[in-house]
């Protein structure tokens, strides 16, 4: 983040320190042990999370080059078994050029909720340490350790077991792969290719705005059916299974005091879905029919990770495909 005004740096230490021990996420460590990733959180807040680091030797071409290598630097400093998993540097780069705080944190510890409670948490701690302040913070939502053994004890208690049969069959309904080159190449990230489209403003208003009002529909609904359409022309098939991914904090589905408002971590939830197109496959009842399809998953989809990998049933990894015709 470019830092606009005049910031006391002695004051951000202190505020890294706050925030450690308010969000207990942060303390993580992921420990393997006999093959298995097991997370603990640490009671002990870590060391060296805040740095500072001058740049004011280099040129204006040259420091923005070693932002960039700082950057890079925390990042490559995270570490799962002895952390930290997040890290706070400031960056002064001299001469009368802005400065920036960098804050890098470990995707296992954080997401997109997360990021807008931390950044504000940051804010009014350092507001009130300027102040001269004691530090004083919302409460915590519900603990995330709390979070993961409610979730552990209603997979253990049979809560969410009549959803097997609907999950084993999102996983095991035959469908027809996607047509390839060269079905036994090599699949891998570094092979991934990339195609940007982009919609005007007044389309994109459209979308957002105006479309889903005919049928009540969310952005997803659109946005899947008109990617069931392109993927069953593709394949030649009536029905395709994607994984789709939630936010994860669907908790209150299951456990209406739970209350992760302000729990940082990282929530999410992935699951396959077999999406089916129907006959006639005009707009409006493709549409209609997603719309009722997404509108079937149970609990969002957040009983299908919990059922997966407690071992009630079997990874996605073994779904039963069938060739394309």
């Amino acid at each position: 983040m470019k830092v606009r005004d005049t910031i006391d740096v002695s004051l951000i230490n202190a505020v890294v320190e706050k925030l450690e021990q308010h969000h207990d996420v942060l303390r993580s460590r992921f420990l393997k042990k006999k093959g298995q990733w097991r997370q603990v959180c640490s009671a002990e807040t870590s060391t060296g999370v805040f740095q500072q680091v001058e740049l004011t030797e280099q040129t204006d071409d040259e420091y923005r080059q070693a932002i960039e290598m700082a950057a890079t630097q925390w990042q490559q400093s995270l570490h799962l078994e002895k952390g930290p998993l997040w890290r706070v540097v400031w960056l002064d780069p001299g001469r009368d050029r802005p400065c920036y705080l960098l804050i890098v944190i470990h995707h296992l510890v954080v997401d997109g909720v997360s990021w807008r409670i931390l950044l504000e948490d940051l804010q009014t701690c350092y507001q009130q340490a300027l102040d001269k302040q004691s530090f004083d913070l919302p409460p915590k939502s519900t603990a995330f350790q709390y979070w993961a053994k409610s979730l552990s004890d209603d997979v253990a208690g049979g809560m969410l077991d009549d959803q097997i049969d609907y999950w084993r069959y999102q996983i095991n309904e035959p469908v027809a792969l996607l047509p390839v080159d060269k079905p036994a190449g090599t699949n891998t990230e570094a092979l991934a290719g990339r195609v940007t489209e982009k919609l005007s403003r007044n389309q994109t208003d459209m979308l957002l705005r105006e479309t889903n009002s005919a049928y009540h529909t969310q952005i997803n609904d659109l946005l899947l059916s008109a990617l069931l359409q392109v993927l069953c022309d593709w394949s030649q098939s009536d029905s395709v299974r994607i994984n789709l991914e939630g936010h994860g904090r669907e908790s209150a589905l299951l456990h209406p005091d739970i209350d992760l408002s302000r729990t940082v971590g990282w929530f999410t939830s992935s699951f396959p879905t077999v999406l089916i197109l129907p006959n006639p496959a005009t707009p409006g009842d493709i549409i209609k029919s997603v719309k009722e399809q997404l509108r079937a998953i149970p609990d969002k989809g957040l009983g299908y990770g919990l059922l997966r990998y407690s071992g009630k049933i079997e990874p996605i990894e073994q779904i039963a495909t069938c060739s394309p015709p």
